[in-house]
């Protein structure tokens, strides 16, 4: 971060307009496409993370949750196991936002958007540290535009919003 708060240049970030129920097809899309070694993924809740990462092992992609609520010990473990490529997808609420420091971390990927634009800072710093660029990608559906548009006017940014071909909102 540089010192007013804002994201380090490094970080290219995108805004995909996507329904909230194609949200995980769209993430494994994306992690075929995009070729990542691995993501950072952000969900609102501990629930979610169980669930999401769920759903993606059940698609033979090597993915863990990370939550306030699992052990230091499997905190740890799944962390080591990320850092150490061996997880593709690490799941996280906000407490791996803060503190957690991954080298060359490609992608962060907000699946859910954060509550505040700290939060959003601290999420998207996850990437692009010690010198390397990143991607910050949101998903942004009908529900949450008008909350990524406060986002975006604190952070004194506007993102152009994407559509994936397959992927396009119903409504937005």
């Amino acid at each position: 971060l540089t010192h007013n708060n804002t994201p380090a240049p490094a970080i290219t970030q995108r805004a995909i307009t996507v329904d909230k129920e194609k949200r995980t097809a769209l993430l494994r899309h994306l992690l075929n496409t995009e070729q990542w070694s691995r993501a950072l993924v952000f969900v609102a809740t501990k629930y979610a993370t169980e669930h999401l990462a769920d759903k993606l092992r059940r698609q033979q992609i090597n993915a863990a949750a990370f939550h306030g609520e699992l052990s230091p010990g499997a905190r740890s473990q799944a962390l080591a196991a990320f850092k150490a490529g061996q997880l593709q997808v690490l799941i996280a609420t906000d407490l791996a936002g803060r503190g957690i420091d991954i080298n060359q971390l490609p992608v962060v990927v907000n699946y859910d958007l954060p509550r505040s634009t700290e939060d959003y800072t601290h999420r998207i710093g996850r990437t692009a540290r010690a010198g390397t660029s990143g991607i910050a990608i949101n998903f942004i559906s009908a529900d949450n535009e008008a909350h990524f548009r406060l986002i975006e006017k604190r952070q004194q940014m506007r993102l152009t919003r994407e559509q994936i071909v397959g992927f396009e909102p119903s409504t937005l």
